[in-house]
């Protein structure tokens, strides 16, 4: 397939999109041998374009690397290297078949993934500019959304490319409105982003999702996942761009798993934003991939009165505690390239809980700190013993079987270890008690991605048809709410628990959960030694909304914004419904 045109029609003051020379063509004196693996996949190929664009000299070190013969080919099948969208950048010497040609839409749209100019068509360039405004194109915002934006109360959503301007809400948001306090909806993202300090944490990013922040030179503490085989610095301190990057390593006893937490904060000068979104610091997952985003302001304590304790809330305790975890514990140093000090910050005012998975073994206190457990411990103090329904949008799979099910479902029915007698005990399949939202393999093949760029769309083949006591019963249909909003694909984790006897009803009682987590036992991990310890493979970080009195209108507002239609249908084996699988 030929590369799109770079050539420049008509003048535009925006920031061009970068173009790129292949690999084999740049110049091999750019990257430092500490770039090499994951942190150079991780960056991706956008690193040396804009460190050319913004002069960053010392961003390279002088020592070469020595790269091997490098291509860029569509790969189809779950493979764990870094990618851009669906394109996977590895190292090869082998000939791939060149997939079917693309139409002129599917070839604009990939041209728009790999950042370069297409120039045969305007109205792509209207929409990506427009993606980048998000919300901010609506002529008129509501004044509940003014006023309660940053509350903590409600989960916004990403804007797509593919969305026409008639689909637009108010609560479809692009990364760069969150870099301004008031979401750009009075100051329109006019001048530079109102950042003064940002601590992230992601799986993979790329340099030119935070280009808006390294203009303004806000420092940035940048946490990213560290593939196995990368034995060069925890840490590299970037002077030329503000930045501290810090590559996770496994710390625990479990040495599978993935860095996948995604965790943003904002400091301004009057406040400190925490955000919870789903998405990486990545292109791809912020403006072609659908998402989910909850964040909330919080504001300096009165210097009259103390912060008020809230029992029902440990917010501003676990997220100290987090950030202490995700440091790598061989490092000595101070790693923050600004520390943020949360001691100035009333958090009494949380609206939503955190929760996280960190790796390794835990037991005693941390037992219910992280995953399942910590999700049990939020849910469980007002909830009856009656039977739920669990339903979970997800854009990965584990290897799901009863026992793990089991578990995750008592987290919100009660407490039990492995031999106890249940407080509630259901007849049935637990299968019953689960709706996992999963795109079928033809709503993947008539998506805006298409096939060739559903890689983050994971579930292995030998899960659904080889593994005793898969949900295969469980599985229902990712549609969008409405033909405007259809046709994408998700990248969106999120839980809906509610009452067996009224599945689809929203009520105080119901529990929601918004993050990083798919559905896995190596996300929220497994009970071990009858329940006294539990076993996670990732880091993860979600909010919930726990049972609480008085917030079911809260809870219906949130359910009502999400762009998939809930309740789902159900898969339906007699019209050819089945779940897309990577082959």
């Amino acid at each position: 397939m030929e590369k799109p045109s770079s050539k420049k029609k008509g003048s535009s003051k925006k920031r061009p999109f970068p173009t790129y020379e292949p690999l084999d063509k740049q110049p091999q004196d750019q990257l430092s041998e500490s770039n090499k693996s994951n942190k150079l996949s991780s960056i991706d190929i956008d690193a040396i374009d804009i460190a050319q664009q913004l002069e960053l000299e010392e961003y390279y070190k002088s020592e070469s690397l020595k790269r091997k013969e490098t291509q860029i080919i569509v790969k189809k099948e779950e493979d764990s290297r870094p990618r851009i969208g669906g394109i996977y950048l590895i190292e090869s010497k082998e000939e791939e078949k060149e997939p079917p040609p693309l139409n002129k839409e599917a070839a604009a749209f990939l041209a728009q993934l790999m950042h370069q100019r297409y120039d045969e068509d305007d109205e792509i360039k209207k929409r990506i500019l427009a993606t980048e405004q998000g919300s901010c194109t609506l002529k008129t915002i509501s004044e509940d959304m003014l006023t309660h934006f940053n509350d903590g109360k409600r989960i916004f959503v990403n804007r797509l490319r593919f969305y026409q301007e008639a689909a637009i809400q108010e609560h479809m948001l692009s990364f760069k409105q969150l870099c301004f306090k008031d979401l750009g909806f009075t100051s329109k993202l006019k001048g530079k982003v109102e950042v003064k300090c940002a601590i992230m944490s992601t799986m993979v990013f790329e340099l030119d999702v935070l280009h808006p922040l390294i203009e303004a030179q806000v420092p940035i503490t940048l946490y990213a996942e560290r593939s196995a085989d990368d034995s060069g610095p925890l840490v590299e301190y970037l002077g030329k761009i503000n930045m501290n990057m810090i590559f996770q390593s496994k710390w625990g006893a479990l040495k599978y798993g993935v860095f996948h937490s995604k965790l943003i904060l904002y400091e301004f000068d009057d406040r400190l934003r925490v955000i919870v979104p789903s998405a990486n610091l990545y292109a791809l997952d912020w403006e072609m991939l659908s998402q989910v985003i909850w964040f909330q302001d919080f504001f300096p304590l009165s210097k009259t009165k103390e912060e008020q304790k809230d029992s029902n809330n440990d917010f501003k305790e676990y997220l100290v505690r987090y950030l202490d975890y995700i440091n790598p514990k061989k490092l000595q140093k101070d790693v923050y390239r600004q520390k943020i000090n949360l001691d100035k910050y009333d958090f009494s005012t949380a609206n939503a809980c955190l929760v996280a998975s960190v790796n390794g073994r835990h037991q005693g206190e941390s037992r219910d700190w992280f995953g399942q457990n910590r999700l049990g411990k939020l849910s469980i103090p007002k909830l009856g013993a009656n039977d739920k329904i669990i339903s979970y949008q997800t854009s990965s799979l584990g290897k799901l079987n009863p026992k793990f099910m089991s578990s995750f479902k008592s987290q919100f029915i009660g407490r039990v270890k492995e031999g106890e007698k249940k407080p509630f005990s259901a007849n049935g399949d637990i299968q019953d008690n689960f709706r996992i939202i999963f795109p079928t393999q033809g709503y993947v093949s008539t998506s805006h991605l298409g096939i060739e760029r559903a890689n983050s769309i994971i579930l292995n083949d030998q899960y659904w048809n080889d593994c005793p006591g898969f949900p295969r019963k469980s599985f229902y249909k990712q549609v969008g709410k409405s033909k405007e909003l259809d046709k994408n694909l998700y990248h969106a984790k999120f839980i809906i628990v509610t009452s067996k006897d009224d599945k689809d009803a929203i009520t105080d009682d119901t529990v929601l959960y918004f993050g990083s987590h798919n559905f896995s036992a190596g996300a929220w991990g497994n009970l071990e030694k009858g329940g006294d310890q539990i076993a996670i493979s990732n880091w993860e970080i979600g909010v919930v909304f726990p049972p609480g009195e008085g917030t079911k209108e809260m809870k219906q507002n949130i359910v009502d914004g999400m762009v998939l239609k809930f309740p789902p249908e159900k898969y339906d084996s007699n019209k050819g419904d089945y779940p897309f699988i990577l082959k």
